[in-house]
């Protein structure tokens, strides 16, 4: 049986791959916030911001249709969609990132 170093050693690792600007513009992060040194954590924190606004504008809406300040259900609506789907897309996000993480731990070295 070989140690597992000597399996190990012939493969090289792999630089980060840049994050495509056009799934951050999906996501609802600005590409030009994402820096050089850390993407993945800088696009993920900035993603999950995104949510949270989405989400508090989509209550503030809400609210202000049911006070009276504003008449516009059609954009109320949007908003409470753009805000659903948004944590629809983390969610889904979420569970293929365990998904990996759980092959990955499965997997036999």
């Amino acid at each position: 049986m070989e140690p597992v170093g000597s399996v190990t050693s012939g493969i090289a690792p792999r630089a980060a791959e840049p994050v495509d600007p056009a799934h951050l513009e999906l996501l609802g992060v600005d590409p030009a916030s994402v820096s050089g040194g850390a993407p993945f954590s800088a696009a993920l924190s900035d993603a999950m911001d995104s949510l949270v606004q989405q989400s508090r504008h989509a209550d503030s809406m809400v609210n202000d249709l049911a006070a009276g300040r504003h008449d516009d259900v059609i954009a109320t609506m949007m908003a409470m969609n753009k805000a659903s789907l948004s944590m629809t897309l983390a969610l889904e996000v979420r569970n293929r990132v365990l998904d990996a993480y759980h092959d990955v731990m499965r997997m036999s070295v």
